[in-house]
This record gives structure tokens, sequence and C-alpha cells, in this order.
């Protein structure tokens, strides 16, 4: 197995975490503003039920209705944040089982570099970082090709294979 293996599959784990708590940063504002329509739906019932008449009948059941959609909303949201947080310890763990195969300089590095540079690891391609499109020497792709050390881009710093 060659030393950028276990880094790749580390950015891979990486960006998929990313992504997940990108899209799970929103739901607890969906929710919380869900549950503001449903404030004021029970409020509005609430007065629906204090009047009389069939006008008030009919924005009763107008109003049961929209209550159970916003309650099924919610029970959906809960779910999704419920799955989505699953899926991040799962990712979590992975990644951990992932890092024992990498050496500790290597993955000191990485991370470090992780937090700058979206993507860490980045393909030579033609003899050329593909993070900044800088040309690198051709002793380079050399050792890339034979995969004797760790290489790093000499302009961006990226981690090169």
């Amino acid at each position: 197995m060659s030393m950028i293996e276990p880094l790749l599959a580390l950015q891979e784990i990486d960006e998929k975490a990313q992504s997940l708590k990108r899209a799970v940063s929103t739901l607890p504002k969906h929710r919380a503003a869900r549950e503001d329509d449903l404030s004021d739906a029970l409020r509005r019932q609430l007065e629906a039920e204090a009047a009389e008449g069939d006008s008030a009948a009919n924005a009763r059941e107008m109003l049961a209705t929209e209550i159970a959609g916003i309650r099924a909303e919610l029970a959906e949201i809960d779910e999704r944040l419920a799955a989505a947080n699953a899926e991040l310890k799962t990712l979590s763990e992975k990644r951990a089982e992932c890092a024992k195969n990498v050496p500790e300089k290597h993955l000191r590095f990485y991370e470090r570099l992780a937090i700058s540079h979206h993507p860490t690891l980045v393909k030579l391609v033609n003899g050329v970082c593909s993070g900044c499109h800088l040309a690198q020497p051709p002793a380079t792709a050399h050792i890339i090709k034979h995969d004797t050390e760790f290489v790093t881009c000499g302009m961006c710093g990226r981690i090169l294979y």
C-alpha cells in the first residue's frame, strides 16, 4: 500500500463529513422556524375555538390540518437530524480507523494543512500541481512515481500524489 492511499481515504471521509455538517447546520434553524409556525397555528386554533359559527368550524378544520402537517415536518426534521448524526458518528469511527494506517508525522502534517487548503492532497498532472497549477521539477514526478517520499508542492504546500 502506498503512503498516499490512507491519506486519500482520510480526505474522502473528511469531505463527506464536512458536506454532512453543512447540510445538518441548517436543520436546527429550519426546525425553529417550523416551531414558530406551529405556535402561531396553535394560537389561531385557540382563537378559532373561542369563536362560533360555520366559518369558525372551517377554520378549526384547516388549522388542525396545518398543525398536523407542521408536526409531521418537525418529525421528519428530527429523523433527518438523527440520521445525519448517526452517519457523522460512523464517519468519525471510520476516520479514526483509517488514521491508524497513517504515520503520525504524516497525519499531523495532513491535519495542519487541511485547515487552510482544500483539497489537501492533489494529483500531479503532466508535471503540474493540480492545486495551484505550478509546474513542478521533473524529479518530483519521479519521486511520486516511485513512492519513496512524501512530496509537497513548492508553491501551495499541498501533498502531491
